[in-house]
């Protein structure tokens, strides 16, 4: 159980980030193009994962 609720929650704050960071790239940049806002996206989740897993 604790391991779905940690998949879930690394799922959600992870596409969360994502939909944030692309937003910002692209007002930055000003076009649509894919960059280390991926990579921060995927990172993040993993890090959430790792986070619940110790508590």
């Amino acid at each position: 159980m604790k391991q779905m609720f940690q998949i879930l929650a690394g799922l959600a704050f992870g596409s969360s980030i994502l939909v944030w960071a692309v937003q910002y790239a692209y007002a930055c940049r000003g076009y649509q193009a894919i960059g280390g806002e991926y990579i921060l996206a995927g990172l993040a989740a993993i890090f959430i994962y790792w986070l619940i897993g110790k508590v």
